[in-house]
Parts: structure tokens; C-alpha cells; sequence
């Protein structure tokens, strides 16, 4: 993940990987529309701000692990003249530049390894008499509704990978999704999130691709900042812990495996609630119901990216 995705989370084993000079910190880029130093917050004085900014992001992503970081960097990344390591990796070991030690590995060792990473796996011949070995097809929801969508997307976004424009919707639910994990996992961990703190970690997931205008992007932003404020309220006063987020599912049945995510699950005194955040925006609780359902038995039914409704209501708009 990026450092942006990581921050509010904590992993046991960080690793820190491409901190190459040039790279990490990227080269400064000039804002095409400087703006005054009176409209600019948090203006530190001297240096480089581009710099500062890098600075703080490489330490957010140290400050991830709970018992060791490795900070890993490359001469050779392509190109003609070999790398320097990140200035940020000596400033955080305490050490000039010229006191780095690099690994040198075997030059041997080195063929090797790069020729096993580019032959392709040559596949085993069938014992005499042999029954072919049956292979396990895995599936998400998503794979199975581009499927009945269109077989030819199947192909092209997960057998080909094709990348895809991203769409508003979907960057909008995602940012949506992401504050609303964080939240959860926060506490699930008995940490509290202010709704100051869930709105930044909206903006930190946000990608300004695939709207319409700048006016459409900027009239989004706002519906999800208006949408969190309610699952804020609405979380806080009901007070319940999640038990489970994001936890992962795996059905087999025969040679098909059917994987997933719950969004939250919660273990109550009189039984279980699962809960799938959406970020579609119904008319009327009767709507929302309807979708809730719908989307329950229908399994052809376009799933959007899972978040919270902008109209959040609880339990009844997500289908428990």
C-alpha cells in the first residue's frame, strides 16, 4: 500500500522499499499558480517545503511499525548512472551520506536470481495414467458480475489486467470506505476518531481523476464530508464495537472458490449483525430497503465500491 493508505494503521514489520534519491524525496515540482504566504498554512520558514512535506510523509510510514522498519533502496532501477540511497534513510540512522554501507551480493548469485525471475515456470508433465490435476477457479463479486455484465470484460480486467480510467463513483467510494476501515479498525482497537480525524483521512485517500468538472469534483468532496459527519454521529451515539472489519471469507464448493470481504461484522448479546457500507443515495428509507434487499437476491446486480450512504441511516440502509 501507499504511505497515504497506511496512516492510522500498525503493522508489526514495515518495510520502506524504492528509497532512492530523486525518488523519495521526489524532485521538487513548482506549483504552476503560486499562491501568497498569507493563504498558505503551516508555512515553515526556510528550506524547502517540498522537501518538509516528503520529510513528514517518510516518517508517518516509519512510525507504521510496532518492532522493526527496513528501509530497502537500489543502485540499479533502470537507466544509465547508478542511484544514491534517500538522503531521508541517512537522516533517520544518524548518518552522513558517505557512511552508508551497501550490500553487495555475488555477482553470480545475482544472474541467477534475475534469470529465475524472467523464465517462465515450466509446467509438469502428467504421471503416466495420471488423472489431470483439477484447478481451483477463485472468484469475487466482482468478478462474477463483470462476468454476466460482459464475458469480454472479464477477460480484459482480470485474466489481461487492462487498467481502467478511473471513474468518479468509484474514486468517491473508495476514499469513503477507506476513512470509514480506519475508523473501524480504531475502534475495534479502543482508539477514539474525531470527525476532524475521519475527515482527513477522507482527503488522504482522495484522487482528483475522473470527475466532470472541477465544480462536480468539489461538489463530491463536500457529500462526503457530509456523509461521514452523519456516520460519525450516527456511530458515536449508537456505540457499538465492531468485533470484525474487512474480515475475509472463503467458500468452496467443488473446483470454485467464492472469496470476499465483510465491510464490519458485530457480535451482539442476541445474535450477529454483518454490515456492507454503500455510498449510493436513496430517496427514501423505502428505497433504501428496496436496494438493500435487491441486492441481497440479486446476483447480478451492479455492486458499487462499499461505503457509506450519503444519507446514512444505520442497519436498515446497509441490509443486516
Amino acid at each position: 500500500m501507499t504511505i497515504h493508505q497506511a496512516k492510522g494503521l500498525e503493522f508489526p514489520i514495515v518495510f520502506m522499499v524504492d528509497l532512492v534519491s530523486g525518488r523519495f524525496p521526489s524532485a521538487g515540482r513548482r506549483d504552476p499558480i503560486p499562491l501568497p504566504d498569507a493563504l498558505v498554512k503551516d508555512v515553515t520558514s526556510g528550506g524547502d517545503f517540498h522537501r518538509q512535506e516528503e520529510r513528514r510523509l517518510f516518517y508517518v510510514g516509519m512510525t507504521r511499525a510496532k518492532e522493526d522498519v527496513y528501509l530497502t533502496s537500489s543502485q540499479d532501477i533502470g537507466g544509465k548512472r547508478a542511484r544514491k540511497p534517500s538522503l531521508f534513510v541517512s537522516e533517520a540512522l544518524d548518518l552522513g551520506a558517505s557512511e552508508l554501507r551497501l550490500a553487495q551480493s555475488d555477482p553470480l548469485a545475482s544472474v541467477t536470481r534475475h534469470r529465475r525471475a524472467r523464465e517462465p515456470e515450466k509446467p509438469k508433465s502428467p504421471t503416466a495414467g495420471a488423472e489431470p490435476e483439477a484447478r481451483e477457479l477463485s472468484l469475487s463479486f466482482r468478478q462474477v458480475d463483470d462476468y454476466l455484465t460482459c464475458p469480454l470484460k472479464y477477460r480484459y480486467a482480470h485474466i489481461l489486467g487492462v487498467p481502467v480510467r478511473p471513474h468518479h463513483a468509484l474514486v468517491y467510494g473508495n476514499a469513503v470506505h477507506q476513512a470509514i476501515r480506519i475508523y473501524n479498525m480504531n475502534r475495534s482497537a479502543g482508539h477514539a476518531t474525531t470527525l476532524a480525524a475521519l475527515h482527513e483521512m477522507f482527503r488522504s485517500h482522495w484522487i482528483s481523476e475522473g470527475f466532470l468538472t472541477r465544480q462536480h469534483e468539489e461538489l463530491r468532496l463536500q457529500e462526503g464530508l457530509e456523509a461521514l459527519r452523519a456516520f460519525h454521529t450516527f456511530e458515536e451515539a449508537e456505540g457499538v464495537v465492531p468485533t470484525y472489519v474487512e474480515r475475509r471469507f472463503s467458500l468452496l464448493e467443488g473446483d470454485v472458490r467464492l472469496v470476499g470481504a465483510f465491510d464490519r461484522i458485530d457480535l451482539l448479546e442476541d445474535g450477529g449483525r454483518l454490515i456492507d457500507y454503500k455510498t449510493g443515495s436513496p430517496l427514501s428509507e423505502e428505497d433504501a430497503d428496496a436496494r438493500a434487499t435487491d441486492s441481497r437476491n440479486s446476483p447480478s446486480t451492479p455492486s458499487p465500491i462499499s461505503a457509506c450512504s450519503a444519507t446514512y441511516r444505520g442497519e436498515s440502509n446497509c441490509g443486516s
